[in-house]
């Protein structure tokens, strides 16, 4: 406490409050079982006295965690991540290290003030498919750990125990990860609501409770639900299988296909065939039905005839999926008999199916409006990896919408769940696996291309490649390779042209890249390594940067010569090759290069040169780096999660649902293109969400006016605009949904506010939208014109006019030059005409002739504007 003398009077002044308590975790996270995790940083206190203090328990640290779990099975490792501390950059484990291990024991550990590391192991034990509550409590040397679990958290077990030494404890000095991080993996499950006290060492007892929490709840409801199904499920699956058993012994395979074609029972035993499900079941006891007819037990050892090992449950969730979307093809009021088939799709971990539903959810899309559901399905889905559900959450958390925290952290979690998996994802190579691509459904030279393998483009360019064309040859290939374009991916026909263009252009150094690469992996043709490194060999002497790159990860990662393999990369770096720059700085960063100690500065900004050009490595580790920042640069949540975002993007699995809602469209199937976008737009990609606020603005045969409970041609309008990288026609929408007055009263400045953004983009739309206002009367704020570069002071209406309409007609849009035109002379004729009128009456009120007050003014045209000459006059 202060206190301050002023005129022989004093008063107190108080310290600012600062918070002891840290909010770690304020919303369920979904942990994957992954290297990844929620980091956390602590504040520095700014009061000196509390930092004091925090450096006074350096070596006697008091503080306290509380947090909820919910594990779904133990660790499947020797050990996994519950929460711990890591030192920045250096990834080096620091006091406290909360660990479990695969009996579900739990894992303390510190370090101690000599700096060793000391761990001790719990007797008790976590449960599972429950939310537990664990209070961790350090003080000094001791600690304890408190678990509260049931239904009502009334079971209590307690262990706790004393480091041998003092610890070593300060809370600047590293991030707090909930779940995993760089060297550890997390439990697979969930946590929420985790508390620090930074100071104080509480007695677990006297710590409140969470009141009741409906995500929580509707988490635990959820994973319940599921393993009721399934064991239902399996249920039926076994009584499949004894059926098939009874006819394998019987040898009355006649009599067998008989009765499943007439669907009678001929026999007690076939009772089992001729159950009729519920039509909640119909679809799935189908598909069991038909997988144990496949795959009879006969066919393998009977001991180890188990349904977890003879059925995928993946693939089952899968043909749920597509039987259940098959109404899309019919139309989307029979759309609510997808939600049971989706929800058991999901159950069985295909969680395409599961993002899908959630959006029904929250969309009212054939459903009834549950937000909180929509949340506990995309929290199932990214738990259980799915790509679309990460970043759907990822996209909330951006933004703080559906009641989620706006948080960067969260958001650069879940993109980066994403991300980390983009590269893998996107060299499987399998039929179903596809280039993702950003096409908007208003650029019609882009649709051109769009049309697949039997359209006119992908048929010309064959033509062309049959006759010798080597870019054609060289665009053939990455389309068939890549699965671009509406082009089912075909390595064999892929290499096919990679290998006719290297043949018939030896000089054409990407096609001696392309047809060397492929040689190296092996991908579509048998792996050639001699043979690929002379493909590129070749390239690299005609200049080709890429080639250099190859040959110098060549020599790095097989020859293992990395005194060969850098002045490769030196060179292709030197032509802004992506490659080379981000090898150059994987070797400084990780201390590589020759006579170079670790250099994580360096490093990085090779890594930001190589993800600038759209290296996808490249970006992760970019986005890593400012997550945790390095010696010379601080910590950036916001940047890290655009940089995640960027890479979730371009993943197949985004690609695949963009392709779906394409195809549609165009196929004038409304109702596949409608919630496929709308499927895309929820995971925050801005093209997906204009496609999407285009489809409801057109509103084909009466699907968004029909089935959708929200305004959504406002809503996807509104969030292509307000991004890091809005569309400006996007802008131009919301300009306009602001001057007309839509979903409430006009808001003028919204709407100059919007057309501005647009404008600064030199959108010619914009421009003759604005100087449409000023000639209404509406007063553009200097600040405005300064950012759109109009350095013309406010009350000058008829300059910033000519200004606008100028610029609107020379943007080199052919659509804009006549309207923009037109305006221009009509202001400048209007101002001809102003000018001549204001001359007509001086001349009449000086009393002298109109041609002699025009030499008059033309005498005084060295003056610096009109005012001062009718001053002078």
């Amino acid at each position: 406490m202060l206190v301050t003398y002023l005129n022989d009077k004093y008063f107190l002044e108080q310290c600012k409050v600062e918070p002891e308590i840290i909010d770690l975790v304020q919303f369920p996270v979904a942990l994957t079982g992954l290297f990844a995790g929620i980091s956390k940083d602590v504040p520095s206190f700014s009061d000196h006295i509390l930092r004091h203090q925090v450096q006074s328990l350096r070596k006697n640290p008091r503080f306290t965690v509380v947090m909820y779990i919910y594990m779904l099975n133990h660790c499947k490792h020797s050990l996994c991540s519950i929460m711990h501390r890591k030192t920045r950059y250096t990834n080096a484990y620091v006091t406290p290290l909360i660990f479990v291990n695969s009996e579900g024991q739990v894992h303390v550990q510190g370090v101690m003030e000599n700096g060793q590391a000391h761990s001790m192991l719990t007797i008790a034990k976590i449960p599972v498919g429950e939310w537990v509550r664990i209070v961790y409590v350090q003080d000094k040397r001791k600690w304890s750990l408190t678990f509260n679990h049931g239904q009502n958290f009334e079971n209590v077990s307690k262990s706790s125990a004393s480091f041998p030494r003092r610890l070593l404890y300060d809370d600047q000095d590293a991030f707090i990860h909930i779940g995993g991080s760089k060297p550890v993996v997390s439990f697979e499950g969930y946590a929420a609501h985790v508390k620090l006290w930074r100071l104080r060492a509480l007695e677990a007892e006297k710590i409140k409770f969470v009141e009741e929490d409906e995500l929580m709840n509707g988490i635990q409801v959820q994973v319940e639900k599921c393993q009721r199904f399934k064991k239902k499920m399996n249920s039926l699956v076994s009584n499949y299988q004894h059926m098939m058993q009874y006819y394998i012994k019987q040898k009355s395979s006649h009599r067998y296909e008989y009765s499943l074609s007439i669907k009678e029972p001929v026999k007690p035993y076939c009772k089992v065939w001729a159950y009729k499900p519920s039509p909640k079941y119909k679809i799935v006891s189908g598909i069991l039905r038909r997988f144990v007819l496949d795959k009879p037990c006969d066919q393998i050892d009977q001991r180890t005839c188990d349904y977890d090992l003879l059925y995928d449950r993946t693939e089952i969730g899968r043909k749920l999926f597509e039987q259940a979307t098959e109404v899309l093809t019919v139309h989307l009021r029979d759309i609510s008999v997808m939600v049971h088939p989706l929800e058991q799709a999901s159950c069985y971990g295909y969680h395409r199916a599961t993002h899908m539903v959630a959006i029904m959810y929250s969309e009212g899309l054939g459903a009834r409006v549950d937000v909180t559901k929509s949340l506990i399905l995309e929290l199932t889905g990214a738990q259980g990896k799915g790509r679309l559900s990460a970043m759907a959450l990822g996209s909330q958390h951006s933004l703080g919408q559906h009641g989620l925290p706006l948080d960067y952290d969260y958001a650069f979690y879940y993109y980066k769940l994403v991300a980390k998996e983009t590269s893998a994802d996107r060299e499987k190579h399998d039929s179903g696996s596809i280039y993702t691509e950003h096409i908007r459904l208003t650029d019609t030279a882009a649709l051109k291309t769009q049309s697949g393998e039997k359209g006119d483009y992908f048929l010309w360019l064959k033509y062309q490649a049959k006759h010798g064309m080597a870019d054609a040859q060289s665009n053939v290939a990455r389309m068939l390779f890549w699965g671009s374009q509406g082009v089912p991916r075909n390595m064999e026909a892929a290499v096919h042209y990679y290998e006719m263009g290297a043949l018939e252009h030896p000089d054409n150094p990407i096609a001696l890249y392309d047809y060397g690469i492929v040689l190296m992996r092996g991908q579509g043709v048998k792996k050639d390594r001699k043979k690929g490194v002379e493909q590129l060999k070749k390239a690299a002497d005609l200049g080709h940067s890429p080639a250099m790159t190859a040959l110098g990860w060549y020599y790095l990662n097989i020859e293992r010569k990395i005194d060969i393999a850098i002045p490769y990369f030196e060179m292709a770096d030197a032509m802004n090759d992506k490659d080379a720059a981000h090898n150059l700085g994987f070797l400084y960063q990780h201390g590589m290069y020759p006579d170079h100690p670790v250099d994580r500065a360096k490093g990085f900004e090779y890594h930001l040169k190589a993800a600038a050009a759209g290296h996808i490595e490249s970006s992760i580790t970019v986005a890593t780096t400012f997550n945790e920042g390095h010696e010379s640069m601080q910590r950036n949540s916001y940047h890290a999660m655009l940089w995640a975002r960027y890479i979730a993007f371009l993943n197949p699995e985004l690609g695949i649902v963009l392709r779906k809602g394409l195809d549609g469209y165009f196929d004038g199937d409304w109702s596949a293109a409608f919630v496929y976008y709308i499927m895309a737009a929820e995971t925050g990609l801005e093209v997906a969400q204009y496609n999407m606020a285009y489809l409801c603005e057109e509103n084909f045969d009466g699907l968004a006016s029909s089935f959708i409970t929200n305004e959504c041609t406002w809503k996807y309008y509104n969030l292509s605009s307000i991004g890091e990288n809005p569309y400006p026609e996007s802008q131009i929408k919301m300009g306009d949904y602001h001057y007309y007055g839509c979903l409430g009263q006009q808001d003028i400045p919204a709407a100059v506010e919007m057309y501005s953004r647009a404008a600064a983009a030199n959108e010619p739309q914009a421009l003759f939208n604005l100087a449409y206002l000023v000639e209404e009367g509406v007063n553009i704020n200097q600040s405005t014109l300064t950012k759109l570069k109009i350095n013309i002071p406010s009350g000058n209406k008829t300059g910033i006019l000519v200004k606008m309409y100028q610029r609107c007609r020379d943007s080199g849009r052919d659509e804009s030059y006549l309207p923009c035109g037109l305006a221009l002379l009509r202001i400048q004729f209007l101002d001809t005409y102003n000018r001549f009128k204001t001359i007509m009456k001086l001349s009449s009120a000086l009393g002298i002739t109109a041609v002699f007050m025009v030499t008059l003014l033309s005498i005084g045209h060295h003056l610096k504007n009109r005012e001062q000459i009718v001053e002078t006059v």
